[in-house]
């Protein structure tokens, strides 16, 4: 399928998550002559990354978070509703968002990993469409695939996380160290005689002993 081809091009073209999602929403909306959508992807609670095509991206966030998207993306179904006006009875605060935004059709698909939910793509449409299966075919498999590098992004951004974490925590003891031998030798004492006064120190000045080890070290701080 080139479809899948272009999006895969596309994800090892750029490290850019927003990018990649921007494309996404191109090639659909290129693809299906729609007039556009959007990517709403939340990973691990860090920023929201979100990016979208025709319509405002707070109300195409308003139009994921009312009616019936709430239910789809909880339960991992695709929705797709050929023409809003239909709903009224049913929806009438989504139909009235979805008619502010030049929303005549939509389809949404949840993104889900391994049973996390990681976003939503959002298809539109200014005028009243008929989804055809292959057409909800094809898009969910691009959406397979986008919720697949979703996770990845996931991944590599917890990694990132906890390597900065370690690298801050293995800076922070060799400071400390090396604070504790500075003090040692500066007051004729041993080494864990001198951690407690740095710590000592740091308590009665409110601030970390990490701070105080940096004191020790670069501004020559004696305690």
């Amino acid at each position: 399928m080139a479809v899948v081809e272009r999006f895969t091009k596309l994800q090892a073209a750029s490290s850019e998550t927003d990018r990649v999602l921007a494309g996404l929403v191109d090639l659909v909306s290129d693809l299906l002559a729609l007039t556009g959508g959007g990517v709403v992807a939340d990973l691990d609670g860090l920023p929201t990354s979100t990016t979208s095509r025709g319509v405002p991206l707070d109300r195409l966030a308003q139009l994921v978070s009312d009616g019936p998207g709430v239910d789809a993306i909880a339960r991992g179904r695709v929705l797709h509703i050929a023409a809003v006006d239909d709903h009224r009875e049913s929806w009438p605060l989504f139909v009235a968002e979805a008619r502010r935004s030049g929303v005549a059709a939509l389809a949404l698909f949840p993104l889900v990993h391994d049973g996390r939910a990681l976003g939503v793509l959002v298809l539109i449409s200014d005028r009243p469409r008929c989804w055809l299966e292959d057409e909800i075919s094809m898009v969910g498999v691009l959406a397979d695939m986008a919720s697949v590098y979703l996770a990845q992004r996931s991944a590599v951004r917890h990694f990132e996380q906890l390597s900065g974490q370690l690298e801050r925590a293995l800076t922070s003891r060799v400071v400390v160290e090396q604070a504790k031998g500075i003090i040692s030798n500066a007051n004729g004492i041993g080494v864990d005689a001198a951690y407690q006064l740095i710590r000592s120190h740091a308590r009665s000045h409110n601030a970390t002993v990490r701070t105080v080890a940096e004191a020790i070290v670069t501004l020559e701080l004696r305690v």
